[in-house]
């Protein structure tokens, strides 16, 4: 409506207004929405294909030569250049400063050594019995949080980890491949990382802000997994050199002295050749889908709530378990699915309430 040039809007026009930029509001807050659901969607294929390849190249690995160190090694290196990359380009790299020294390092050997333990497992058993090992690893958490940060739970907390401990139990009956060292190793694998795991909760309840000063970037999970395969690449260097390299160099000069003496060398030579190149393919495949499943991982970490990552990390490993028992042709068997389904249930349920506890913890003080 027009007065004298000037130009007034009635009520019904004003409403109609309003609706409208209601309306384009909604529509973008949707598209928003939908957006970060089919980015997060996206990375959660990622992290379980790269997870299920890691896994089932590591065990295929340690089936054509059980060189665990070397494996290990191979992991670390492509992990520490991919994270170095990413910090790099992110402007996210900094140095440990004095404070944060020797946490890291203490966590680096547990994280070093987890993954040695895991695949001196593959060495022994399945890739599927390892993950069911592996998935109760929250009982060793809980108990060096109350050892180490006196850090105590409710009753359903502990209730949920018997349900668990019966479903690895049973599952590990119900499996026609059990092997002593190969629960030993996958079970101190879970001791390691769970140790890190505390080392690492410990280091951000250090006095010392985890923004340190304004010239270094915040401490993220990405930061600490790049110096924690810096420091493990230290550790991992001289065992694989002394236990495995050595060993290899004496055996391959021999091999080639012996098959220089005899007419079928060319023959040798070439099956030699051909499994060499296979181990390297393979070797350089894991460490790319490893660094892939980990860092991924904390992408998702970063995009999600905690509870929520957890339950999404206990369907990876269901899926990772199923997917090895077929690849690896294992039959799994009736017991097999109960004690899984329950271990799966006692995770679900142990991070409910641990997420539950932590909210009430939060609201009371």
């Amino acid at each position: 409506m027009k007065i004298r040039g000037h130009c007034f809007k009635t009520d019904l026009e004003n409403n109609m207004e309003l609706t409208s930029v209601a309306t384009s509001a909604a529509h973008g807050s949707c598209n928003g929405t939908s957006t970060l659901l089919i980015n997060l969607l996206i990375l959660v294929t990622i992290w379980y294909f790269s997870s299920i390849v890691a896994i089932s190249t590591s065990k295929q690995t340690m089936i054509i030569v059980q060189m665990p160190f070397t494996l290990c090694f191979c992991q670390f290196s492509v992990s520490y250049i991919t994270s170095g990359l990413y910090l790099t380009l992110s402007g996210n790299i900094r140095e440990v400063t004095r404070n944060e020294s020797w946490l890291i390092k203490t966590s680096a050997i547990f994280f070093a050594m987890g993954f040695i333990f895991t695949n001196f497992a593959f060495s022994f058993v399945s890739a599927s019995f390892v993950e069911t090992i592996k998935a109760s690893e929250p009982i060793s958490s809980v108990l060096l949080s109350y050892i180490i940060l006196k850090e105590e739970n409710i009753f359903f907390t502990y209730a949920s980890l018997v349900l668990v401990c019966v479903g690895v139990t049973v599952s590990c009956i119900g499996d026609d491949q059990f092997h002593i060292f190969g629960f030993l190793c996958a079970t101190l694998s879970n001791i390691c990382f769970s140790a890190r795991a505390v080392l690492i909760k410990k280091l951000y309840l250090n006095s010392e802000p985890l923004t340190s000063s304004s010239e270094s970037a915040p401490l993220d999970e990405i930061w600490l997994y790049y110096h924690l395969c810096r420091i493990g690449l230290v550790i991992l260097f001289p065992l694989a050199f002394l236990v495995e390299w050595s060993n290899t160099l004496v055996e391959y000069v021999d091999f080639t002295r012996r098959a220089f003496s005899r007419s079928s060398f060319s023959l040798k030579f070439s099956v030699a050749s051909s499994t060499s190149n296979q181990l390297i393919i393979l070797l350089l495949v894991n460490g790319i889908f490893f660094a892939c499943y980990n860092l991924v991982s904390y992408f998702v970490l970063s995009r999600t709530a905690l509870i929520t990552h957890a339950v999404l990390n206990v369907f990876r490993r269901v899926f990772v378990i199923i997917f090895t028992a077929i690849y690896f042709n294992i039959r799994l068997t009736i017991l097999n699915f109960v004690g899984i389904s329950l271990a799966v249930i006692g995770i679900l349920l142990f991070s409910w309430f641990k997420s539950r506890h932590a909210k009430l913890k939060v609201l009371k003080s």
